[in-house]
């Protein structure tokens, strides 16, 4: 694990900030209004018995999936990660692409925080793919001397 006190490369906080506000928006968002959130999710998966208990706990393992990358990044300098985002953000460009085309038609109702969230992990998965980045994965394989004191 890498010491809180160990600075971050600026591109590693900036994918941290802008994944956590990719997975806060949603979360937010379905949190605001339980009501709708559990309406939305029955016409999306309607084989399950959704309840406002179910949609709370779906909202709070979708953020929990979506940090555990940002703790492999921050903590650990996983470059495994890197991948593990990147794959996360492609999973959502057709969810963000429709909702592109929802938002341009004038339709609401989530679709513009979908749209955000995304350009948001898109951010962030570019963030980890520069060179500053790069060096932050490198460098997580040296032994720290301070280890050893």
């Amino acid at each position: 694990m890498i010491p809180l006190s160990r600075p971050r490369p600026l591109p590693i906080n900036i994918f941290a900030a802008a994944f956590l506000t990719a997975a806060l928006v949603p979360f937010l968002d379905g949190m605001s209004d339980l009501g709708l959130t559990e309406t939305r999710l029955q016409v999306e998966y309607p084989y399950f018995p959704w309840d406002r208990d179910r949609v709370i706990v779906w909202l709070s393992s979708n953020l929990t999936i979506a940090l555990i990358p940002l703790a492999m990044v921050w903590l650990m300098a996983a470059a495994i990660a890197r991948w593990l985002v990147s794959v996360m953000t492609l999973v959502k460009a057709p969810g963000a692409f429709a909702s592109a085309v929802a938002v341009a038609g004038g339709a609401s109702g989530g679709e513009a925080e979908r749209l955000v969230s995304f350009a948001f992990a898109a951010l962030g998965a570019l963030m980890l793919f520069l060179p500053a980045s790069h060096e932050w994965f490198a460098r997580a394989k040296e032994v720290d001397p301070a280890v050893f004191d």
